[in-house]
């Protein structure tokens, strides 16, 4: 069934990848308008729906740059409890804000803006009439916000599904045509394996350029730092011994695959995607740590960590072992082109701005 399934869809898929053609027409054409603001704008997203590890790959880009200009975030929210356009602060929480601009601003709160809008175009203007604004926007999973005209766009494509073998949807899970690529100035392949060498890099390089042009190829993986207690009363602990896993994210194998080698994993929880944890949800969980033995830890992600910090559950899982795991991504070459690329393009923008703000 799983085989003929793309086939009996396939017409659906037609029909929506024609749509989004005609709407990248429009817009390509000008017929549809979209607005550049005076900041510089750089998009991180993807072809395909799911997960391609966006998040590590904008807070490299915060760490980047947040020491050499003003930066701020701008996430659609997903997930959130709220509408509209929100500034992260003090009081802020996930089911406010969405769990990963509340990672950000778990992160980089004091040193960045986190703003979160469904409609990025309206949010820009509220972001921009700070006292500080910033000159970076980062935005969040934005390659099809076509309102919203960008200086950069990071296309992000996880190189066990690379979106040159996907389908548009439903029978697949790209959300747009394959040629949308053309869009990218640089693209990124991200999870990769280490041992991924340079004969297959060139190959991957081949078959994406097939469909965005001649543009830059860079290639990531996924590094696990030490695990970090939930609750700072909880001790240093290293990943080994009974480890139960939670997690609420799109695709948990790679981190599956490190608990493994790391740690006996006794069970998995996958929740999905931007799960909304309820002390109902997490009794499981709890019961399965609890009958592990002392030895035991519950392990979680940073993004599912945001939420389990809430009123709700904070009682129910204080004074028990629970760890998050850190991620932060490598390249596996061409670090120092990747760097130079994003910040000449920002240092360009920011000069041009800074050219029209003296001339007016």
């Amino acid at each position: 069934m799983p085989s003929i399934l793309p086939i009996l869809l396939s017409p659906l898929a037609l029909l929506y990848g024609g749509l989004m053609r005609l709407r990248n027409y429009l817009y390509d054409t000008g017929q549809r308008k979209s607005v550049q603001f005076q900041v510089c704008t750089i998009s991180i997203g993807n072809l395909n729906v799911g997960g391609t590890g966006k998040t590590p790959h904008v807070e490299y880009l915060i760490r980047l740059l947040k020491d050499r200009y003003p930066v701020a975030t701008l996430s659609r929210g997903y997930g959130r409890k709220t509408r509209g356009v929100l500034l992260a602060n003090e009081q802020s929480t996930a089911a406010q804000i969405g769990d990963e601009p509340m990672q950000f601003f778990a992160k980089f709160g004091q040193s960045i803006t986190v703003a979160v809008g469904e409609e990025r175009i309206m949010a820009m203007p509220e972001i921009l009439a700070q006292d500080h604004p910033p000159q970076v926007v980062l935005l969040d999973d934005a390659f099809q916000h076509r309102k919203l005209r960008r200086h950069l766009d990071l296309l992000l494509t996880d190189a066990a599904n690379p979106f040159y073998t996907d389908a548009v949807l439903p029978a697949g899970r790209l959300r747009e045509g394959r040629r949308g690529a053309s869009r990218a100035d640089a693209v990124l392949v991200t999870k990769c394996p280490d041992e991924l060498g340079e004969a297959e890099r060139a190959t991957i390089c081949q078959k994406i350029r097939h469909y965005a042009g001649a543009k830059p190829v860079f290639f990531t993986g996924l590094r696990y730092l030490p695990p970090q207690p939930l609750f700072v009363e909880n001790p240093a602990r290293a990943l080994s011994g009974p480890v139960v896993l939670c997690t609420g994210i799109a695709n948990p194998q790679a981190l599956v695959r490190h608990v493994r080698q790391q740690a006996q994993l006794i069970r998995h929880f996958d929740f999905a995607d931007h799960f909304s944890y309820s002390p109902a949800a997490m009794q499981p969980v709890l019961d399965c740590l609890r009958d592990s033995g002392p030895a035991a830890m519950l392990l979680t992600t940073e993004k599912d960590m945001v939420k389990w910090q809430s009123p709700a559950l904070k009682p129910l899982l204080a004074g028990l072992p629970i760890y998050y795991l850190p991620i932060e991504i490598v390249f596996l070459a061409d670090q120092a082109a990747f760097d130079a690329l994003i910040l000449n393009k920002v240092a360009e923008v920011v000069m041009e701005h800074s050219e029209q703000l003296g001339e007016a």
